[in-house]
């Protein structure tokens, strides 16, 4: 599996391209806020620093060493002088690439002032470079407008570094510009007017040029390349955009676009994805508009066109030898910031979609742990379950082809509702051709199914998977003739330690824990990665998002070693979960001392402990029947379907 790290950027596009592999991958992102819509097509998102905060470095290095990042596609133009920068230390300090061009490369293609100069000097190249001013102060904004203006040349603004959603601003006249701001359809332009409010000594919020407007067709060329050489590319016209989240293109045959494209890339050493932007002046001869040396959105323009640059860029980090190949003609294809998909597909569970979860949680009278939201963090990865709300109801499944089902929705509905989020579901299912089970269902939920119209099996349910609920009070207390053995195995670890230490556990610790975890596998001869052995990975990863979600768990530390630890969280109707305890059976009565004290310290008050199934492992059962349950809490299931 690779995975891949988008440090900044809503570019959708790019990430239904990496989706697209023939492999599995996982894609995380870093973002500006929690908020960001991009965020529900990641598996994972972080809200970074920007670059030029002094802690940006130390945080990319910490993110891409704990989720085991491969690539890095640095996908804000702003950072990408930044990224390639330090390309070579990240590969030094942690084996993962940089997706970028080298620094020089970068340096020159991200100022426009820049690129034209270095351009005019290339042998062919000269006739691309329209006229252009930089201005930096609202009085020489106002000089380069005027100059353009006496000589009855309409000229557009732009940032002179990187580029932004609009394209530009074509000025206008007033009278022309103030119907179209009444009416809302001025985003592409300007009037000077605007700025009387400024004096000529004033700087500008950044640099800008200042250049003729160019009335013909747009046209875009995507660009694979591999150390100044073009390896694949899709010349298109570019039809529409909007707000830079959605493009029309239509692919076209232009060979003397793909020849300067060819000089570009080479006088340059541009490496990887590069978009290349041109339009054309009142006599149809195409002028250079930027170059963006980085993997745009609308890379999956090309992908949809039959030509996926992304495959063939893993291809070329693969060593794989891949020949020059361009797009086909007039295919049209379009790119949209699919809010439907972002709303209402299935999603991956995430850190940021606790409180959503928990609302609807809340409504559940339940005490299974499969359904807190500490589980379900926990081992989703495991079984591939998505969610999505239908009906207002938060509702997950997994369409894992080895062991398809769909959990018992949250929310408030009554049998009538029920039945119209199974429909809902089963048409998913059916179209993986895939059977429909509801499972993690409790005993007062089963009338519920009594009044469905579906054809469905019996309820049925298997105390492997059964939960033991305990007295809270009990446990830690550890009172009565019941308890005498616990009792004694805890003052037998308190002579045989008496100075042990019990702390909660922090960031201090956490490597100290998954460490841990590692042992005791290591210990039992166990594989990490079958999860039937161990569940190491999914410790792993609470203990990595432990600080983003409700977690609470403790350690004790005997000699300066983490002997024993323990990880819980808490759920409805006063109940917590103890969902991993992990402990080193070589110190004397070392669980009955950390069962009983992460009780005591993290979950003083609550009234009933769950401490999951035994899935049938007769050691475990043995054990857990030795705390003396007060009840089981059974997990039921039932096939949607023809029984038969």
């Amino acid at each position: 599996m690779k995975v891949f790290l988008l440090t900044d950027g809503e570019f959708t596009g790019l990430i239904r391209s990496l989706r697209s592999l023939n492999e599995k991958v996982r894609i995380i992102g870093f973002c500006s806020s929690s908020n960001c819509a991009h965020s529900a097509m990641l598996d994972e998102t972080y809200v970074a620093p920007t670059a030029e905060d002094e802690k940006y470095f130390e945080f990319l290095i910490d993110v891409i060493k704990k989720e085991n990042i491969n690539y890095i596609f640095p996908v804000a133009t702003l950072g990408l002088e930044y990224m390639a920068k330090i390309s070579k230390k990240i590969k030094e300090l942690t084996n993962a690439t940089v997706i970028t061009s080298c620094e020089k490369a970068i340096k020159i293609s991200n100022n426009k002032a820049s690129l034209y100069e270095f351009l005019k000097k290339v042998d062919g190249l000269e006739n691309i470079i329209s006229d252009y001013k930089t201005v930096n102060t609202f009085g020489a904004l106002r000089e380069a407008f005027s100059s353009y203006n006496e000589n009855g040349i309409s000229c557009i603004m732009k940032p002179l570094r990187g580029e932004n959603a609009e394209g530009f601003l074509k000025f206008v006249d007033k009278k022309e510009f103030s119907p179209s701001a009444f009416s809302g359809n001025h985003s592409h332009k300007i009037a000077i007017e605007c700025f009387d409010g400024f004096d000529d000594k004033d700087p500008l919020p950044s640099e800008r040029i200042v250049m003729p407007f160019l009335p013909g067709r747009e046209w875009d060329v995507d660009v694979l390349a591999y150390e100044g050489e073009i390896v694949s590319a899709t010349v298109r016209i570019n039809n529409d955009m909007f707000g830079g989240l959605s493009a029309s293109s239509t692919t076209a045959r232009n060979d003397y676009l793909l020849n300067v494209c060819r000089k570009i890339v080479s006088s340059l050493g541009l490496s990887y994805l590069s978009c290349i932007s041109f339009r054309e002046d009142e006599n149809g001869n195409p002028k250079l508009l930027e170059i963006n040396p980085r993997a745009m959105g609308s890379v999956h323009l090309s992908t949809l066109a039959g030509n996926n640059l992304v495959e063939k860029l893993m291809d070329i980090l693969d060593r794989k030898n891949v020949e020059f190949s361009l797009t086909k003609s007039d295919f049209s294809t379009a790119l949209y910031y699919d809010i439907i998909e972002v709303s209402h597909g299935w999603n991956i569970l995430k850190a940021g979609d606790r409180e959503l979860y928990n609302k609807y949680y809340s409504m559940m009278k339940t005490k299974m742990t499969d359904l807190s939201f500490g589980c379900r963090y926990a081992w989703d990865e495991v079984y591939n379950v998505r969610w999505k709300i239908i009906e207002n109801c938060f509702v997950q499944a997994s369409f894992d082809e080895s062991n398809p089902f769909m959990i018992m929705p949250f929310g408030d509905y009554d049998s009538e509702k029920l039945e119209r989020i199974i429909l809902s579901v089963k048409k998913d299912f059916d179209g993986k051709g895939l059977p429909l089970r509801i499972v993690c269902i409790e005993e007062e939920y089963l009338s519920l199914f009594e009044n469905l119209n579906i054809p469905h099996g019996e309820a049925e349910f298997n105390d492997d998977f059964s939960d033991y609920l305990y007295d809270g009070k009990a446990l830690r207390e550890l009172k009565g003739k019941a308890y005498s053995k616990k009792r004694n195995h805890f003052s037998q670890f308190l002579r045989a330690y008496p100075d042990y230490e019990y702390v909660s556990i922090n960031e201090k610790i956490f490597d100290e824990c998954i460490e841990n975890s590692h042992e005791w596998s290591k210990s039992r001869n166990a594989d990490e990665t079958d999860f039937d052995e161990s569940d190491h990975l999914m410790i792993k990863r609470v203990i990595e998002n432990y600080n983003n979600l409700d977690y609470k768990g403790g350690a004790i530390r005997i000699n300066g070693k983490i002997a024993a630890f323990a990880i819980g969280s808490e759920g409805n109707n006063k109940t917590c979960f103890i969902h991993f305890e992990k402990a080193e059976t070589e110190f004397i009565g070392i669980y009955a001392a950390i069962n009983k004290l992460v009780l005591l310290n993290e979950f003083p008050d609550a009234e009933y402990v769950n401490r999951e199934e035994d899935l049938g492992h007769e050691n475990l059962r043995k054990a857990k029947h030795s705390y003396y349950p007060v009840s089981m809490v059974r997990k039921y299931s039932i096939k949607i379907g023809d029984p038969n």
